[in-house]
């Protein structure tokens, strides 16, 4: 029988896939009625929506499917929310110092630990997710088609809203609209690198505190940004010339920019879940 042993200093990939294994069978069972829940949301809300929507003119045909409109809404904020809830379930054994401690005994490193809940509960979440939203969607299609024959009922294209942004695009995506879906992803990550480092702050109502930590922030830094443009920039200042950038550059700019942070979250957050003690500081 083979056994886990803290032989490597940094990371073990036996190591790692049976920690990984561990891992998801001990949260099997909680994670599966999250699962379960999330596809319940999903199917309930599109059925009320559904039967709402057409009854209002049940027999009108239309180019794309009237549901579309408001399910890239509930795809869009769902994935966001959902994506930040997520990740505070990172440090969710270590909630209390049984937990802490139960976790600090396993033979495994730091990284190696960190790594599985990032794995799981960040990317896990969005297979899950995206799954989940299918399952829903297909059901959907199959009951609402049986009640309204005449409606255009068809699946949510959610590759194309993920790639362009708009499931009304058919000709050729251009490089502009591209680079706003990018833009977009990476305020994703960022996002959700805030709350996988505030779960390794706040291992109790995680979520609602990085909430408001992050609310704060942003006010604070749009206050600073105002006052200090009010204060340093001269009224003319808009009335120059503009400088030779292109939009391509800002745009990539500032996509670089949202990645740039939820790198420095991402790994921030490791090393607080590195030097996380049985007492807490914080």
């Amino acid at each position: 029988r083979k056994t886990m042993k803290v032989s490597d200093v940094f990371f073990s990939g036996n190591r790692f896939g049976y920690l990984f294994k561990k891992e998801l069978m001990e949260d099997m069972k909680k994670n599966l009625m999250r699962c379960i829940v999330l596809f319940v949301i999903f199917l309930v809300l599109f059925l009320f929506v559904g039967f709402n929507s057409y009854n209002v003119n049940p027999y009108h045909v239309a180019t794309y499917d009237k549901l579309w409109d408001p399910m890239t809404v509930f795809f869009v904020f769902g994935i966001f929310i959902g994506a930040c809830l997520s990740a505070t379930y990172i440090t969710e054994k270590m909630k209390n110092k049984t937990g802490k401690i139960s976790v600090m005994m396993l033979p495994a490193t730091s990284f190696e630990k960190f790594s599985v809940r990032w794995l799981t509960y960040c990317i896990g979440f969005l297979l899950v997710y995206f799954l989940a939203f299918e399952l829903a969607d297909w059901i959907r299609v199959l009951v609402l088609s049986n009640y309204f024959p005449k409606e255009t009922i068809n699946s949510f294209p959610i590759w194309k809203v993920m790639t362009t942004g708009d499931y009304r695009t058919d000709e050729i995506v251009s490089s502009k609209q591209r680079q706003i879906v990018s833009i977009v992803i990476a305020v994703f990550w960022a996002m959700q690198s805030f709350f996988v480092l505030g779960s390794t702050l706040w291992q109790k109502n995680s979520f609602l505190k990085t909430a408001v930590a992050l609310f704060a922030l942003c006010a604070g830094i749009g206050l600073l940004v105002c006052w200090s443009t009010k204060l340093f920039i001269p009224n003319d200042f808009y009335k120059a010339e503009p400088e030779s950038i292109s939009e391509e550059t800002a745009l990539l700019m500032v996509s670089i920019f949202f990645y740039a942070i939820a790198l420095f979250n991402t790994v921030l957050a490791y090393f607080r879940y590195k030097e996380m003690e049985v007492i807490n500081r914080w």
